[in-house]
Formats: structure tokens, sequence, C-alpha cells
């Protein structure tokens, strides 16, 4: 390829660079305008979420001796202290150390203790 066609090639080349990316800005910005800013608020489509509850609902105060699987997970997490709040509220929240976990930011290991502990 000889010096003239190289520059040719090369004039050619920018000439495309130039118009795609003439073609490719959006009509405000080609108009003077400025750059448009992303605006996907646009494309934003409202929607209406329809359901109806329907979980199982139960009465309080609970009767510890209905609840399924109680003496296990008490043998295993000590709920006794937390019965009074279990049957006054249906739930409770409290702290256990679970012990052998080194790395108290792993949140996986203790569900997979309460997985393998059958809890």
């Amino acid at each position: 390829m000889t010096g003239e066609q190289k520059q040719k090639k090369q004039w050619a080349i920018s000439l495309l660079l130039v118009m795609l990316y003439f073609f490719a800005l959006p009509a405000q910005a080609q108009n003077g305008g400025g750059p448009i800013e992303p605006n996907f608020a646009a494309y934003y489509e409202s929607w209406e979420f329809v359901f109806e509850p329907n979980a199982i609902s139960y009465e309080l105060p609970l009767d510890p001796n209905i609840l399924t699987n109680y003496d296990h997970v008490n043998q295993k997490l000590g709920l006794d202290q937390a019965m009074e709040l279990i049957s006054q509220n249906g739930f409770v929240v409290i702290e256990h150390d679970f012990g052998y976990f080194a790395d108290h930011d792993d949140i996986v290991s203790p569900y997979t203790y309460l997985r393998e502990d059958n809890i």
C-alpha cells in the first residue's frame, strides 16, 4: 500500500467516525441544545399490584402445647425464658451466640447451623 493510499484510508476512516458520532447524537444535542441526560423514568410504566393475603391465622395467646417442634427448638436455643413473649406475640426475637462461628460477619453459617440441627 502506497503512502497516498494509506492517507486516503485514514481520511475515510476519520470521516466515517465523524459521521457515526454525528448520527449517534440525539436530535437535541445536534441542534445545539447540549447533551441529553439519561431519563429512565420515561420508560417506566406503572402497574397495580393486587393480591389477597391468605396466611394461616392463629389466636393469641399461643398455647405452647400445640407448637410443633417446640421442645426440639427449645432444647437447641433455650426458649424457656422467652415463652411468655412467644405466647403473647406469636414470635420472639432473641440473641443467640452460635458459639463455634469465628467469623461473626458471616451471615450464612448460622442458617447452615439451624438447618443442620433441623431447627
